[in-house]
């Protein structure tokens, strides 16, 4: 993960699930700055991804190595995929 990553790609989340809710799950590691939800231009449906960008690298980091494969609770079987985003 590169030193000046702050900003986690986020996949396989439930559709359901709303900005502050992905947040919860991933403030433990850190302070977030942002969590933005990738949506369907025409229906602003949930794509099943989001960024969530941390205000430190190691918080980013933290969360990238604890969440992915995490299975969320509730959603049985929906394994998160966690990488760093590449700009």
């Amino acid at each position: 993960m590169p030193e000046d990553c702050k900003t986690l790609f986020v996949k396989n989340l439930p559709y359901e699930l709303k900005e502050d809710e992905i947040g919860d799950r991933f403030r433990p590691f850190g302070d977030i700055s942002e969590v933005r939800i990738s949506r369907n231009w025409q229906t602003g449906m949930s794509k099943g991804f989001a960024y969530v960008i941390f205000k430190e690298h190691i918080s980013a980091k933290a969360g990238l190595i604890k969440m992915n494969g995490k299975e969320l609770k509730n959603f049985p079987g929906r394994r998160l995929k966690v990488d760093f985003d590449t700009k």
